[in-house]
């Protein structure tokens, strides 16, 4: 077929316009797999959390963990009166106290292990407590 007689429409592109011969519509190609071993972005901010740093404090140095310097610095700033941090402080106390009520719920092998009296009485705190 001559260049002449090719029509040019729906799905028939002008060569010019064509991928030339070697040549992909793809060029990066398709990207590479994650491998299994490779950390998330979660694993590498809670490695980096655990990571100590030292600050002045009262004129003395103290090495705390990224952690609970993030902590006591929402809460240094809250008391200040920076709303955010306020905030921020707010959240992480509620989420303290609710980690901790539920490390003191009992297992379900404690509830099999109760007689039914203090199974039910069990229950009844864990409804009040939330």
């Amino acid at each position: 077929m001559s260049d002449s007689n090719y029509d040019v429409g729906y799905k028939k592109p002008p060569r010019e316009h064509r991928f030339r011969k070697g040549a992909s519509g793809n060029p990066k190609g398709r990207p590479r797999k994650i491998k299994a071993d490779a950390q998330t972005l979660g694993e590498i901010i809670l490695e980096e959390t655990q990571r100590p740093i030292t600050l002045i404090e009262n004129g003395q140095p103290v090495e705390l963990t990224v952690e609970r310097a993030l902590v006591r610095s929402a809460f240094v700033l809250g008391i200040k009166g920076k709303s955010s941090s306020l905030r921020q402080a707010h959240q992480l106390l509620q989420l303290a106290q609710v980690a901790r009520a539920i490390s003191q719920l009992p297992t379900a092998e404690e509830i099999r292990a109760m007689d039914p009296h203090d199974a039910a009485a069990a229950y009844k705190r864990v409804m009040q407590s939330s």
